[in-house]
């Protein structure tokens, strides 16, 4: 390790999430503010905000849209440019967005895919007009989520998204079939009741 008395005096900066753009800039979140990270120097170049609620997400979708996911203030679209916002309409009961993503459906469709405690939401980015999913009970208790809280949403190179749910394992949709497989979490070595746990990326 070289310098690390220069490096001990340095003021560190922890945040609650980091993402590059896709023109390479850095942007972090922190409770309600938003910040752009000069790369060079690993200091905040730009402060927004404050922001409603506490910042739990931020995401820039194929369209160059930022998007803010709140503990408390919902889904926001967020404009570095003028520093504005707006908040989508996802109902009252869903202030709380853990996790976006952008989805492409089987017809093409480009949806932005929302995680909530109230479920799945999937919104039109352009419209911002909103359909909630929840999970309801199954044939069989073991194929049932606990809750409908989603806490992650991924899509990888295959277009599959994939859901974290809380306490209720790893959902996941194919857009050739668009419907939800859910992978159960549990020990197998325990033959009580399967104890669960949350998953967050």
């Amino acid at each position: 390790i070289k310098d690390l008395e220069g490096y001990e005096n340095r003021k560190i900066e922890s945040y609650k999430s980091l993402i590059t753009d896709k023109k390479g800039n850095l942007w972090a979140i922190k409770q309600e503010y938003v910040f752009l990270i000069d790369k060079n120097t690993m200091r905040v170049a730009k402060i927004f905000g404050p922001f409603t609620g506490s910042l739990e997400t931020i995401y820039q979708d194929s369209n160059l849209q930022f998007w803010l996911g709140s503990f408390g203030g919902g889904l926001m679209g967020f404009d570095p440019k003028s520093g504005g916002s707006f908040t989508v309409n996802l109902g009252a009961t869903n202030t709380f967005v853990h996790s976006i993503t952008e989805w492409w459906d089987r017809h093409h469709n480009r949806w932005l895919v929302v995680g909530s405690d109230g479920g799945l939401i999937i919104v039109d980015p352009i419209s911002l007009r909103s359909k909630e999913y929840t999970f309801q009970l199954g044939y069989s208790q073991d194929k049932t989520l606990s809750n409908n809280v989603v806490q992650y949403v991924f899509v990888d190179r295959q277009n599959i998204l994939w859901i974290g749910t809380d306490q209720g394992g790893v959902c996941y949709v194919r857009p050739s079939q668009q419907f939800f497989d859910l992978w159960n979490i549990s020990n197998p070595d325990v033959t009580t009741a399967p104890v669960r746990d949350w998953i967050y990326s």
